[in-house]
């Protein structure tokens, strides 16, 4: 088992997404804003393909989390950051 050294921000990169569906078509003017409101938010962690996937309804709870991952990724060391947020790379 060989252990891997180096910052988090060497290995990972952070997303966010909006995750949009059409409205559907019988949707009335006074729904549309709970329908936006409504539309999933997901941020992955990803090293090329997505190591771990966090799931919001609200815009502001999935920036507060962006954020705190960002900051992470910079000042974490990487066997430190896969700790945090739970992630194994079979080291």
């Amino acid at each position: 088992m060989n252990q891997i050294f180096g910052s988090a921000s060497d290995f990972y990169t952070v997303k966010i997404y909006r995750i949009e569906e059409i409205m559907p078509p019988e949707l009335e003017w006074t729904e549309f804003s709970a329908y936006v409101e409504s539309l999933r938010k997901v941020i992955d962690i990803t090293d090329g393909s997505v190591v771990k996937k966090f799931d919001f309804q609200n815009y502001s709870d999935a920036l507060l989390k962006y954020e705190e991952i960002y900051d992470d990724l910079r000042e974490c060391e990487l066997t430190e950051f896969n700790q945090k947020y739970g992630i194994s790379r079979g080291e």
